[in-house]
């Protein structure tokens, strides 16, 4: 069943339509309503703030040459998420990010190590221990106005997959916390 767009994908749609005519300030208001997921999702996955400023960097400068390749069969915000991930994983595999982001999450945690811990920081490591694809899927379910749909679209997999996977994430995570409070 297909559904129109939102008032608010279509104001997306035309910035991106705009844009793709070389429209800068279209792009920007683009890149205004989009980075802060975009960052978020880029910082879950790589951890490490050079290779995710590199990654975002490359995600708009993608956007902004393949823009007028977007046909609406996903949500602007998912084809973004999409060029994003895909430089995710393209800078994961990359042996020199594994041992940055290995060496971040072994510094991360030794400096998280002290008889109190606060809330955010239990939860920010509960998190940064699960395996990438958990740590994904629970970071794009979380995002504002991003639905199994969305997800199952982006990441290429059947919706009762997605629904299974989040559940699963969750409950690794729920693991990692109480794990976490027994250190």
């Amino acid at each position: 069943m297909k559904t129109n767009p939102s008032a608010k994908e279509m104001v997306q749609i035309d910035l991106l339509r705009r844009s793709s005519g070389g429209d800068a300030v279209s792009f920007k208001k683009l890149y205004d309503f989009s980075s802060p997921q975009v960052y978020n999702y880029l910082s879950n996955m790589l951890q490490v703030r050079t290779v995710i400023d590199a990654a975002f960097l490359e995600t708009y400068q993608n956007v902004w040459k393949n823009a007028k390749n977007y046909r609406p069969t996903l949500k602007v915000s998912i084809w973004i998420l999409g060029i994003a991930r895909s430089i995710a994983k393209q800078k994961m595999e990359h042996p020199d990010v594994k041992e940055l982001i290995s060496q971040h999450k072994n510094s991360e945690y030794n400096n998280t190590i002290t008889d109190t811990i606060d809330q955010e920081t239990w939860q920010r490591e509960a998190l940064r221990n699960l395996d990438p694809y958990h740590r994904e899927i629970l970071g794009l379910i979380l995002m504002p106005h991003t639905t199994y749909p969305d997800i199952a679209k982006l990441l290429n997999l059947p919706l009762q997959q997605v629904k299974t996977d989040v559940f699963t994430a969750k409950l690794a995570y729920k693991k990692n916390l109480v794990l976490d409070s027994t250190k």
